[in-house]
């Protein structure tokens, strides 16, 4: 005894002759508002009043009838069956009207793109809104969270790109607290009190020489802020001379 799944099961022939009706009339509809739409242009006539917006009602017609097609036969045939009416439908209306098709999927496109960016921006906002600034002031540039052992940008008192995880001085080689400012930079730095220790992207805050700079942020360091490499990147690129860096 043999079975056969009902997805694959072909309509029975009443089915499929009422199917192919709807199909030949909605393959009958578009090609009447073609024909309407066509007309003045067969015709060579000079657009009359009101005419542009019949052509441009033929257009949205043949469009939503596309559509309407599109869904029904999906629905109802198998997609290799579906996919045959469905390039026809749009191989007409690509020679009526070209561009149409891919017109409409831009700004569909477009709309889910502005829709998905306005989620993206709400989401950042709501982040930022319940983000934990401790005492850090709105003015300052880049603030330096010691107890919590992490730093980060701001502007205008709104934080940029999150709290990232970092080192700070050792016992007895405390980073000092306080409002600071950026006194300068050097991108390929070495600790010459350290055994030339490399300090890339240093970004001094200090006159006694602390700095941010790429390093171990599982290790303390001699007072100085050490940061994983793409942070550093991230440091070295947005503080500039005389930003305001916070520490508490």
């Amino acid at each position: 005894m043999s079975f056969q799944h009902p997805a694959h099961t072909a309509p029975r022939n009443g089915d499929q002759r009422r199917f192919q009706r709807r199909v030949v009339g909605l393959l009958g509809s578009i090609i009447a508002v073609f024909s309407l739409a066509a007309a003045p242009q067969a015709a060579a006539q000079p657009l009359v009043p009101g005419s542009s917006d019949l052509f441009a009602n033929a257009r949205e017609a043949a469009w939503n009838t596309r559509v309407n097609v599109h869904r029904q036969v999906d629905a109802t045939m198998n997609p290799i069956a579906a996919q045959g009416i469905k390039s026809a439908v749009d191989n007409v209306i690509n020679v009526i009207f070209p561009g149409l098709i891919e017109q409409k999927n831009a700004a569909i496109r477009a709309e889910q793109q502005r829709i998905a960016e306005e989620a993206a921006r709400e989401a950042e906002r709501l982040r930022r809104s319940n983000f934990d600034y401790g005492s850090c002031p709105k003015h300052a540039r880049a603030c330096i969270d010691l107890a919590k052992q992490r730093t980060w940008l701001q502007k205008d008192g709104v934080v940029q790109g999150g709290a990232v995880p970092m080192s700070s001085g050792a016992p007895g080689w405390e980073t000092p607290k306080g409002t600071h400012r950026v006194l300068r930079k050097v991108r390929h730095e070495v600790s010459y009190i350290f055994d030339n220790a490399p300090m890339p992207y240093s970004i001094y805050f200090t006159t006694t020489g602390v700095a941010f700079h790429e390093g171990d942020v599982n290790l303390w360091s001699h007072g100085c802020i050490h940061l994983n490499h793409q942070d550093a990147v991230t440091f070295w690129n947005n503080l500039h001379i005389g930003d305001v860096v916070y520490v508490y």
